[in-house]
């Protein structure tokens, strides 16, 4: 596997779940890949895919938290003095 490049730059278009789940595959790709590395003792490629999941890990949260549906409030109910 060869060592990722990064734009460091979100798309400027919304996500599909196309692309959601392309994402998820590759982080689990990128997963191996640190472990891999890790074994081979090569840590300067390991930092990369590192960084790379990393940036990949916080687009997915990112876009988590736009989406959230915030948690409903109980109504406001008036006491009578």
């Amino acid at each position: 596997m060869q060592a990722p490049t990064t734009t460091g730059a979100a798309p400027a278009v919304p996500l599909t779940t196309a692309d959601i789940q392309q994402m998820l595959e590759e982080n689990a790709k990128m997963i191996q890949a640190v472990v891999e590395n890790q074994n081979l003792n090569k840590m300067d490629e390991c930092l990369q895919y590192s960084k790379r999941l990393q940036e990949n890990l916080m687009q997915l949260a990112a876009l988590a938290d736009s989406q959230a549906v915030p948690a409903s409030q109980p109504p406001v109910t008036q006491q009578s003095q």
